[in-house]
């Protein structure tokens, strides 16, 4: 890496993840394979305000930096510093972590508009064109479907019609804000009730306590990550809070006796929501 340029290896955190529209917090986590001096002022500029960017200098670089660490979205230019191609790291990347956005970042001449045919077909979510674009709105825009944005969406689809109606609120906000260390007492504040209150409503719609139930919103959104074939464990744990990887897996065996990789062999959410239900049951 050059002198400007840094890789840091946590995920970013504010008082909570908010809108990536609302650019006073450092919620979200980009890395970019961008090596003009021009790109990297811009993205710098557009997209520092309200996300952390890790930049890298290689397709490898940045390929280590997914598996090892936890982003929202990646934004790549046609070639790396050695002047290698990146389509072939991004036909890796939606491989391997088929729910990360990912946007090509591509200047308008001819090359450029041959890069994007191949990145097109290598599976890019976004094209932003460079100097005819707007960087951070592109970039807002695809954080606004980030992988736990969609991870959400997925496990609350699955999971509403386990419950009854009336909790299906309180698992909305446990799922949306499983990354936010939330506790029961701020879950309970949030939704303008009584903790006892929250209880009980759990325990009426045969629910388990509040606090088993924040874990198991969790849980569920871990298995859902661990489909991406090429997400760690330990990214999985930094995405959603948990102490370290280790905190994960012993959450993980103390409510479903599995580990990481069984899970992901088991197809990740479809592994555990038998689980679940079967909690539920209980």
């Amino acid at each position: 890496m050059d002198a400007g340029r840094r890789s840091p290896t946590g995920h970013p955190k504010s008082a909570g993840r908010g809108d990536p529209h609302s650019p006073g917090h450092q919620c979200f986590a980009v890395g970019a394979l961008v090596v003009s001096p021009e790109s990297l002022a811009r993205v710098r500029r557009a997209l520092q305000p309200w996300a952390e960017v890790r930049f890298c200098d290689s397709g490898a670089e940045l390929l280590a930096l997914i598996a090892k660490t936890y982003c929202d979205a990646i934004v790549v230019e046609p070639r790396d510093t050695s002047g290698a191609p990146v389509a072939p790291v991004v036909r890796e990347i939606r491989r391997d972590f088929p729910s990360l956005p990912i946007a090509a970042y591509c200047p308008l001449t001819p090359d450029g508009a041959q890069a994007i045919a191949v990145f097109t077909k290598a599976g890019v979510d976004n094209i932003i064109l460079a100097g005819g674009d707007d960087l951070g709105a592109a970039m807002r825009g695809m954080l606004a479907l980030a992988p736990k944005a969609r991870v959400t969406a997925d496990v609350l689809a699955a999971v509403a019609p386990l419950v009854p109606p009336e909790a299906v609120p309180i698992l909305t906000y446990g799922l949306d804000h499983a990354d936010d260390a939330l506790t029961v007492g701020g879950m309970a504040k949030a939704l303008h009730v009584h903790r006892r209150t929250l209880g009980n409503r759990l325990a009426a719609a045969g629910l388990p306590a509040p606090h088993t139930v924040l874990v198991w919103c969790r849980l569920l959104l871990a298995a859902r990550l661990l489909e991406d074939s090429g997400r760690s464990a330990d990214s999985v744990a930094l995405a959603l809070d948990f102490g370290s990887g280790s905190d994960f897996r012993t959450a993980l065996r103390r409510y479903t006796g599995l580990r990481p990789l069984d899970v992901r062999q088991g197809g990740g959410l479809r592994c555990l929501l038998p689980l679940f239900m079967e909690r539920l049951a209980a």
